[in-house]
């Protein structure tokens, strides 16, 4: 090999790109110094050329056989190739199972604090076929793995398992100091709110129920009903005790207008009164509207409700609570 084709040969390898990875032939008029990556199966003047770099160069083809590593850059594909294992291959496809970096920042610097840094409106993590898992790992019990949001740099909610392994939910108004809002117990699965639980639901506090607020043995709620009107009022169970509250406004209840009664709405209803204010009355039977004394409540059955009865010159709301 002269010196001069050994600097044409040198010029052609370094910064290696070529048009294309993808030709089994040559192409018809190939410009001067143009260079491909022969493809598999080659045929013609690439016969047996499979994998070379391929060069037209003084009006001849030249073939320059890789290396192990070569990096080359193929133009119609827009993409780095890497010669690894006697064949070309993406060099993502290549290195993705030993690349490896102290420090990522995707459009940010990364910090020895945060070293791995995304600065998006969006990120996402696909599944690769079904399922796909998000892990946050911690070492032991008493450290922390855990989701934290913030404002300007500066913590609002936590949600995670916090200094324990017990599913905590917490909030801040200043980054600084924390409530547990809650925590969900990771043996029993019992819920807390402002506490660790004890039971399969604890309140640190009291609950207000703007609307309806139903369990079991205990279900309230509240229903307006027009003078000379009467609302059904279904039952959480065919028997057991009910409270009926007259509020006219959120001060005060009228006790005048207010009591408890014992019920039965099965197949044979039946009500009693325990106790009550001066116009409050039950009725063994339905109620419609004006059935009932006025000025007065009256409350009725029937099977499967109660029926409250309003007689007392003007729409008013009464709060109902069952126990039992």
């Amino acid at each position: 090999m002269t010196h001069n084709e050994a600097l044409l040969q040198l010029d052609a390898v370094v910064q290696l790109s070529v048009a294309s990875a993808a030709l089994t032939e040559p192409p018809p008029t190939p410009a001067d110094g143009e260079r491909h990556i022969v493809a598999a199966g080659a045929t013609g003047d690439f016969t047996g050329k499979d994998g070379q770099i391929a060069l037209w160069q003084d009006g001849i083809w030249r073939f320059l056989l890789p290396r192990e590593g070569w990096l080359c850059w193929v133009a119609d594909s827009g993409r780095f190739f890497v010669r690894s294992g006697g064949g070309w291959e993406p060099l993502s496809a290549a290195t993705e199972e030993v690349v490896s970096t102290s420090r990522l920042g995707i459009n940010a610097a990364a910090d020895p604090g945060n070293r791995l840094i995304v600065c998006s409106d969006t990120v996402l993590f696909n599944h690769e076929g079904n399922d796909h898992r998000l892990k946050i790992n911690k070492q032991a019990p008493g450290d922390t793995a855990s989701l934290l949001l913030q404002t300007n740099h500066s913590g609002r909610a936590e949600i995670g398992l916090t200094g324990n392994d017990a599913l905590t939910i917490k909030v801040s108004a200043n980054g600084a100091d924390w409530t547990s809002a809650l925590q969900i117990d990771r043996g029993t699965g019992h819920v807390g709110l402002g506490t660790a639980p004890t039971e399969a639901l604890e309140v640190a506090g009291s609950i207000l129920a703007t609307n309806n607020m139903r369990a079991r043995s205990f279900y309230s709620g509240d229903v307006l009903i027009p003078d000379n009107s009467a609302a059904t009022i279904p039952t959480p169970s065919t028997s057991g005790i009910v409270i009926i509250t007259n509020q006219p406004d959120s001060a005060y209840p009228q006790s005048a207008r207010s009591g408890m009664a014992l019920f039965d709405t099965g197949l044979t209803p039946e009500i009693t009164r325990i106790f009550g204010g001066a116009t409050f009355y039950t009725m063994n039977a339905d109620v419609t509207g004006t059935t009932g004394t006025a000025p007065g409540v009256t409350l009725g059955r029937i099977e499967g409700a109660l029926k409250l009865e309003n007689r007392h010159g003007g729409a008013m709301t009464f709060r109902y609570t069952f126990i039992g």
